[in-house]
Order: structure tokens, then sequence, then C-alpha cells
């Protein structure tokens, strides 16, 4: 498989000038499975078709020119592993080898890391549809597909999908879904149950409302990806704070150097970030005259809105922001002391974020499924 991008490996089918109907699938328990019922591959020869008639099914079905086949594969961990991933690239080309058979051209993504390739985030539809706008095609979505095994489904015998990853990119690529027993065996779709997402719902809270006859330091603090930003721009705009964040400004002492030029000349200042210790918010402030206005602003958002905005930053960014990992929450909690007024602050206010977007994209992105633990 050639390497895409850092995050990407595939083996793309040249097409040209068509309007194609995508015909996508997930690969493992989709298409194929390993032997004896395990859970996962031991070596490249260790797999078998899903359903006997796999093959042929794709030929009989799907084997027009106007339809393009593609495999969509998260392969997270095997990248991780020089021997596993070797193995797995020889499975492909196994695989690939009995399709050839069939006279059947398949092409696959698999993605290799945990962001905005990864499933069920868009990314590799999203790369699969500029090469094919590249060269000249254009997509019939009506007749396109998605087909996977991860669809939430609960068993009468209480067994249950490992996930529901394959449904949620269906729904986040606006593609019909089906699971493979529709497919290969003419069983009927099962009815889909998507989960409540309370914490998506929410009504709009006024932003703290800052004096006009005062210069006014105020910090936005808490978890990463809880919102700081976006309440810090709606504050801005309304009252001519400058911003300044500790992910662009890194050096503690330069915030703070930054910060007293700004004031100096009369001039509100938002510092943006997460400090969750108390001795660096004290030392940023203890400085500052009297006549100073101060406020800390406590990002109070649930832990499955952060969950859910820090997939959502990834989705729009289209990768220019990375995922927070979990490594980082767990740090910020150790380390966290909540703020009070002792620490030179006028006023202490907690903030819990409803996120509403004018652009259209940006609102339907953040209404995507995203992965949820």
């Amino acid at each position: 498989m050639e390497e895409l991008n850092p995050s990407l490996y595939g083996i793309l089918n040249s097409v040209e000038n068509q309007k194609l109907n995508l015909v996508l699938f997930d690969l493992d328990h989709t298409l194929i499975k390993p032997k004896e019922d395990r859970v996962f591959s031991k070596d490249s020869n260790d797999w078998e078709w899903c359903f006997d008639n796999v093959p042929s099914k794709l030929k009989e079905k799907y084997s027009g020119k106007n339809n393009f086949i593609c495999i969509i594969s998260n392969q997270k961990s095997l990248k991780k592993k020089e021997s596993q991933w070797k193995e797995f690239q020889e499975k492909i080309e196994k695989v690939f080898n009995e399709l050839k058979k069939e006279d059947l051209n398949v092409s696959i993504l698999v993605s290799v890391e945990n962001d905005y390739y990864r499933k069920p985030l868009t990314g590799m539809y999203d790369f699969l549809k500029e090469y094919l706008k590249k060269n000249k095609n254009t997509i019939n979505k009506s007749n396109s597909f998605y087909c996977g095994d991860a669809a939430g489904r609960v068993y009468k015998n209480k067994k249950k999908d490992f996930d529901i990853s394959d449904l949620f990119f269906s729904k986040n690529i606006g593609l019909d879904f089906f699971v493979p027993e529709v497919i290969f065996k003419n069983e009927s779709n099962p009815e889909f149950k998507l989960p409540v997402r309370k914490y998506l719902e929410c009504s709009t809270q006024n932003t703290p409302h800052l004096p006009n006859d005062k210069t006014c330091v105020v910090m936005i603090m808490g978890p990463p990806a809880s919102g700081k930003s976006y309440l810090g721009k709606m504050i801005s705009e309304r009252s001519g704070c400058e911003i300044l964040e500790t992910d662009k400004i890194k050096d503690k002492t330069k915030m703070k150097k930054k910060m007293m030029e700004k004031i100096q000349n009369y001039q509100s200042v938002l510092l943006i970030g997460t400090f969750p210790k108390k001795e660096d918010r004290v030392e940023l402030l203890k400085d500052l005259d009297k006549n100073i206005y101060t406020m800390c602003i406590y990002m109070d958002t649930s832990k499955e809105l952060i969950e859910h905005f820090n997939y959502f930053r990834v989705e729009s960014s289209e990768n220019k922001i990375g995922l927070i990992p979990e490594v980082a929450y767990r740090v910020y909690n150790k380390n966290f002391q909540f703020p009070d007024n002792n620490e030179g602050f006028h006023i202490v206010s907690k903030y819990n974020p409803c996120f509403k977007f004018d652009n259209k994209k940006l609102e339907e992105q953040f209404m995507f499924y995203y992965p949820q633990k």
C-alpha cells in the first residue's frame, strides 16, 4: 500500500470522467474475519470471508463501471509494530488477489492514527472525494452507501456489536448505511438506535459583563477543549479585549510581560489557558495596579461535551488541530485547584458553554457523531 499522508495508506484505482456510485465497506468482520472465530488475526494467512459469497456477491451487484468499490478501514494499532503492519499488508494483498479472480477492481483506504482520518471522523471519505474530483469524477450520493458491522446492535442473547463507529461514520458522511447481512445474506436492515446526546442540549448563556470604565484582566481557565477560546472570542468581539493564549505564548513570563504592556496602554486583556495551578494564577496577577479590574471565568463544561468538542476541533480543522490525549486530562485534573477571590480576582464565576456557529458547515460538523467512551 502507498503512504498517502502520515495518517493514511491505501490503494486507489484510477477512474476518470465518471458519475460514480460509491460502494464503501468496512474490512474486519464485514468482508473478512480471522479463522476459528478469533477476534484478531495471528498472521497474514489467518483470514476467511465473513460470508462465503463475498466475492461473487460483489461481482454480481457492484462490478459495473459506474460503481467505485472501496474498503475503509481503521488500523491504528497495527502500524506501531512493524511485523504486524507487514503481515497486514500481506493479508490485504492476498484478499485483493482473490477479488481479482472475479475481475473486481477494489480500492482501499487505511487509517493508522487516532485523528481526522479515523472513523467515524470523515477524513478518509473526504480524501476519497477529493481524489475522485481531481480526476473529473462526480459522486451520485443517492446510489452510494457504506456497509459495516459496528452498528451498536444488541442481540437477543445479550451480545452486542463491539462499537457503533460504522453507523456514526455513515451518518457523518451522509450515505445510506447497511450491515453486512443485508448485502450478503439478503436480510432486512435492522432498526438502528442512535444515542441520545443530552450534553448537546443547552440554552444560550449571557457572557460575563465587564465594566466599561476600567481596564480589565480576565482569565478564562478550564480543561483542554472546554470552549475557552470560543468564549474568549465572544467576549473580545463585544468588549474589544486583547486575547493572549497559552497555546500561542507558551512561556508564562512572556505572557505576563505582554499583559503588562497592554494594560499600561489601557488595553483590557483576556488570558486564555488551562491555568490549573493556583501559584501560576497568583503570579500573573500579583503586580497589577489595584485599579485594574480582574475576573476569573472557570469553564464548567461537562466531560461528555469536552470529549465531543475535542473531536469536533480535529474534524473542523481537517487535522490542523490534533486530538488532545487522555493523559493531558489526567495531568490537568491532578494539578487542578479551584480558583477563588484570594488569588487577586475581584470576581470568580463559572461558565457553561452553549456552542452555536454562524457557519453552516461548522454547525453540521458540531452535530456529527463522534467516538464515545
